[in-house]
C-alpha cells in the first residue's frame, strides 16, 4: 500500500462518516466500505501505512507521523469523533479528520 492509495481509502470512509453522523462506530459503516477498511489495523489504511509499511523495519509499532496524532492527547481528533454524544459533534470530528487527512504530506 502506497500513501497515496491510503489516504485515498481513508478519505472515503471519513467523507462518508462526515455525510452520514448518524453513524456512530466504524463497524456501522456500509457493508462496502466496512469491507474496504476492515482488514487494516485500527480498520485506518492510514494506520496500516504508518505501522506495516513505513515502519515496518520496526518490532513495535509506532503511529509517529500519523496526521490525527497529538503527542500530547494520542489519537485527538479520533476519540472526540469516538466520544460525540450528538450527530452534530460526530459530523464536526469527521470532518477535522478528513481536513487533517487531506492536509496530511509525509515528510
Amino acid at each position: 500500500m502506497t500513501l497515496k492509495q491510503a489516504k485515498k481509502l481513508t478519505l472515503e470512509v471519513w467523507r462518508y462518516i462526515a455525510d452520514h453522523p448518524e453513524i456512530k462506530r466504524k463497524y456501522h459503516l456500509p457493508p462496502r466500505l466496512l469491507k474496504k477498511a476492515d482488514k487494516f489495523v485500527n480498520k485506518c489504511p492510514v494506520c496500516e501505512y504508518i505501522v506495516n509499511v513505513r515502519n515496518h523495519k520496526s518490532s513495535l509499532p509506532s503511529y509517529e507521523g500519523c496526521p490525527l496524532l497529538d503527542n500530547k492527547n494520542g489519537c485527538y481528533l479520533y476519540t472526540k469523533w469516538y466520544w460525540a454524544v450528538s450527530k452534530k459533534a460526530r459530523q464536526k470530528y469527521a470532518q477535522k479528520i478528513v481536513d487533517a487527512i487531506e492536509a496530511w504530506e509525509e515528510l
